[in-house]
């Protein structure tokens, strides 16, 4: 039979597993609840030594019923993920961050980068998708050589969409020839160009496919600084540091606790996206819906000006459209220096925006692909080329994104 310490040892034991669940839901506060509670059972410890257990009974109760309410509604979560619909869905089952359970780690050069050899499913307005990063930390198979490289954002890393139907997959299924899937979610075309020279120049490919979205410009912004921006356009071969909050630095205690020390719960997510839709009551997404399966851009979408390209373009936004267009350029002097052929291309719209680009094309000498105007032309007549109340490319779209790349090179695969 157990000794009375015995027994209370257990008890102790078994009240701080459970504590260590139920702080877990509270995020990198869970610290303060697990250190709070911690010295609360201590307190109630020294309360039952001189004769009075009640404090030590009621605080084992209440610690047990937080956990098990934490456990439940993780489990309703992990079993049910369809109960959650809109932005609350997307907070709550997303990767798209750097904490244990996300896709990314931080890069003082990159901002973000995937985590090599992960393999999870993925969530975003109601669509879901199998992320797969290779040893080499990007999508799709990892190559040590490769006939084509293929530089963008979400659009070409697949967001949406399986490995299988991305425009690289897509491209390789078309022409026979391998491609490397360097595109991530948010980037702009100085992480891009970052990534060509880390990683695909050494595929030494023949082709460097590179798209160009309109929230490319201002995520110059984003990322960097105006000091390091100026510093890219005015010397040769520099590359910027992303901002200092966004460089990779040692995690402070709250940090670790969630990062390290925490369950990487979901019911956490659901309690913290709660709370910031308490704050914040403007409309968010839907799950798509029979009515409307797929996406199609508005007229008044196709007509939203360019303002970065004007005259009248404000300093920040005439830096971006510098940044990007010296990105570009960077691009197309890599490509060069390798024997590679450079091929442009973008969403197709805003129409502004698309015309820009292919100008910049055209300066650079580089070759221009109409192939996101395509898409669009398809989309506007009916076709499922974008995911519905998201944008990105159905598989539909993504091959005949594919396809009218494969047009613009040599699908033959002669030789290098």
């Amino acid at each position: 039979m157990r000794s009375a310490a015995g027994q209370l040892a257990a008890l102790v034991a078994t009240d701080l597993l459970l504590l260590w669940v139920a702080s877990s839901a509270a995020r990198r506060k869970g610290l303060l609840l697990f250190v709070g509670g911690a010295v609360a059972l201590a307190f109630a410890l020294a309360r039952r030594r001189r004769g009075r257990p009640r404090a030590l009974l009621a605080g084992s109760f209440a610690i047990l019923l937080a956990a098990v309410t934490v456990l439940a509604l993780e489990a309703a979560l992990v079993l049910w993920p369809g109960l959650l619909k809109g932005r609350l869905a997307n907070h709550v089952l997303n990767e798209y961050h750097q904490g244990r359970t996300g896709i990314y780690r931080a890069d003082p050069v990159l901002g973000v980068t995937f985590k090599p050899d992960v393999r999870k499913r993925i969530y975003w307005n109601g669509h879901w998708w199998t992320h797969e990063a290779n040893a080499h930390a990007y999508r799709g198979p990892a190559l040590a050589s490769a006939d084509a490289v293929f530089l963008g954002d979400s659009m070409i890393y697949g967001h949406g969409v399986e490995t299988a139907e991305t425009v690289p997959a897509r491209f390789t299924r078309q022409t026979r020839l391998t491609a490397a899937n360097l595109g991530v979610q948010g980037y702009c075309l100085v992480q891009s160009l970052a990534l060509l020279r880390q990683k695909g120049l050494a595929l030494r490919p023949r082709w460097i496919f590179v798209a160009s979205h309109p929230t490319d410009v201002p995520d110059v912004l984003h990322w960097y600084e105006r000091p390091e921006l100026e510093r890219f356009l005015s010397e040769e071969g520099y590359l910027p540091l992303v901002r200092p909050e966004l460089r990779p630095r040692p995690p402070s205690p709250f940090e670790w606790w969630e990062q390290q020390a925490a369950l990487p719960l979901r019911a956490g997510r659901l309690l913290g996206g709660l709370a910031r839709a308490a704050r914040d009551t403007s409309a968010g997404p839907q799950v798509p819906s029979a009515a409307e399966p797929y996406f199609k851009p508005a007229p008044s979408d196709l007509d939203v000006p360019f303002m970065a390209a004007r005259a009248e373009a404000s300093a920040d936004d005439r830096l971006a459209w510098d940044t990007h267009r010296r990105a570009l350029a960077e691009i197309k002097r890599a490509a060069d220096l390798a024997g590679a052929r450079l091929v442009m291309f973008d969403l197709g719209y805003p129409r502004e925006f698309s015309l820009a680009i292919g100008g910049v094309a055209q300066q650079l000498g580089a070759a221009y692909s109409p192939a996101g105007r395509v898409v669009l032309a398809e989309a506007l007549r009916g076709e499922p080329m974008y995911l519905a109340n998201d944008g990105h490319w159905t598989p539909a779209g993504c091959a005949r994104i594919a396809r009218e790349l494969a047009a613009s090179g040599e699908p033959d695969g002669a030789g290098r």
